[in-house]
């Protein structure tokens, strides 16, 4: 599955394309004009199938890029094991949804980047550093690319990444406990 020209491995393909869906839906939904006066109704919430069944058309998506400059951003978040945001010195975010999940890779971490020139590409690695001393770094993970987002939608492309990510664990954990 190619997602934004993006090609995802079989494993993180619908945590990915649904992150992905709902950070578009939250972008598009950030920049619809309505005056204060209208309030629409809310609309009824759509399930992944139907989001990935009807796409934005070519206008709606931002072109993504395979490499960004080091001079672009001033620093790495960690949003999930899956996700990063390079936060950039002007208005733009860019999103990048690592091809794989990054055991052990968490908010509080700085990130060691290894890269070849001044641009930081796909592909290129990153390490999870703690920032105290006795806890373990992650092993190396390639990046994906990466997806710029205007800065007044990231909170929330942000927030649906993190609830998407916590989701995830909390039905992997219920799946795993023991029946009562």
């Amino acid at each position: 599955m190619r997602v934004h020209g993006c090609e995802l491995p079989r494993r993180a393909r619908w945590p990915a394309a649904a992150a992905l869906a709902v950070a578009w839906l939250l972008l598009a939904a950030a920049t619809s004009e309505t005056s204060p006066e209208e309030t629409p109704a809310p609309p009824d919430p759509l399930t992944v199938e139907e989001v990935l069944a009807n796409p934005l058309v070519d206008g709606d998506y931002a072109q993504s890029r395979r490499c960004l400059a080091t001079a672009r951003y001033r620093r790495i978040d960690v949003l999930t094991d899956q996700a990063l945001a390079f936060v950039g010195r002007g208005d733009t975010v860019w999103l990048n949804v690592l091809p794989h999940r990054c055991h052990g890779l968490r908010e509080d971490m700085v990130l060691a980047v290894e890269h070849r020139s001044m641009r930081i590409c796909d592909r290129d690695r990153v390490r999870g550093l703690a920032r105290t001393s006795g806890q373990l770094a992650t092993g190396t993970c390639a990046l994906g690319r990466f997806h710029p987002l205007p800065r007044e939608n990231f909170d929330a492309v942000r927030d649906a990444l993190v609830a998407a990510h916590r989701n995830r664990i909390v039905a992997k954990t219920k799946r795993s406990a023991p029946a009562e």
